[in-house]
Order: C-alpha cells, then sequence, then structure tokens
C-alpha cells in the first residue's frame, strides 16, 4: 500500500490529507463539495414532491456523556479513536460546533479519563482513514467529522447507549 500526501491551497481554503490514495481522494472529494458547490441543473419537467421522510430519534447521546462548559466528556470507556468519535459528535449535537481543535479533542479525552499524551497522531490516524478531515495546518490544523466518521460515530453511539440501559 502506498502513501499519499496531498496539499492544496484554493483562495483562503487549504486542504491537506495523508494516507492511502483511495482515502486521500475521498476527502479531496469531500473538500470540494465543501468549497465549490456544484450548481443544481434546471430540470426539464417539474419534479414530483418526494415523499416526506420521517427524521430519524436524536440519539440520547445525554445518557454517555456529560456537557461541562466548553468541554464535553464520556461516561463510558470506549476505545480512544471511539471515544474521538464520540467527542467529536457530542460537541456537535450539543455545543453545535462542528468543527473542532486538538486542545478541545484533548481536553475531552482527559476529562473522560483517558491519559493521553497526543491526539494529533490519534487525529492523524482517523484523518487517514477518511473518519475526520483535517483543515489548515500546524496550530491552525482543525478537525471534523466526515460522512463515514459521523455514521460510524452514530453507530458506537447507538451500541454504547444500548449497554448503558
Amino acid at each position: 500500500m502506498s502513501e499519499s500526501r496531498l496539499r492544496i491551497k484554493f483562495g483562503e481554503h487549504e486542504f491537506q490529507a495523508e494516507g492511502s490514495a483511495e482515502s486521500v481522494e475521498r476527502q479531496l472529494e469531500i473538500f470540494k463539495k465543501l468549497v465549490v458547490p456544484e450548481a443544481e441543473p434546471k430540470p426539464a419537467m417539474e419534479p414530483m414532491p418526494e415523499p416526506v421522510k420521517e427524521a430519524p430519534a436524536p440519539l440520547s447521546l445525554e445518557k454517555i456523556m456529560h456537557v461541562d462548559g466548553a468541554i464535553v466528556s464520556l461516561n463510558v470507556t470506549p476505545k480512544v479513536e471511539e471515544a474521538v468519535l464520540l467527542l467529536l459528535l457530542g460537541h456537535s449535537q450539543f455545543r453545535q460546533h462542528h468543527i473542532l481543535s486538538g486542545t478541545d479533542v484533548m481536553s475531552g479525552l482527559r476529562a473522560s479519563g483517558f491519559k493521553v499524551r497526543r491526539a494529533d497522531l490519534i487525529l492523524k490516524r482517523l484523518s487517514g482513514e477518511g473518519s475526520i478531515i483535517a483543515i489548515g495546518r500546524y496550530r491552525t490544523l482543525r478537525y471534523q467529522l466526515s460522512k463515514s466518521g459521523f455514521d460510524r460515530g452514530e453507530q458506537i453511539a447507538c451500541q454504547l447507549i444500548s449497554q448503558v440501559q
């Protein structure tokens, strides 16, 4: 398996990815969609209205998480990688912050009882898998869940919530 590295600066937006070629390509596609949204083609005919889908019930993350000011922590002890995904999910649900710094993640891990010296290595590994999107570089590096990371975080949360009940 070959390692690929990609760095792009598009106006004020920067993108950096590292990992397998497929992972880098997936992350680049997500970045493109965020930076340059595609123009919707005008339909030739009036489309039929789509049936209204019921929104899935929101996860009751308060059973496995605790919010204390700006820090979201876990009441359960999953693997460290899973904990990072859950913390990002918790910040997006409880605090409406979808993009976090490594310091935010590290504070949540420490408050959850994890003894981790560096969160950036875990975040880099998850970014290589495509679960997290890394934005920026050096000290301005920020992280957000990708679609696959969001889905994986929800699955982990569902499993942990069912174990707590």
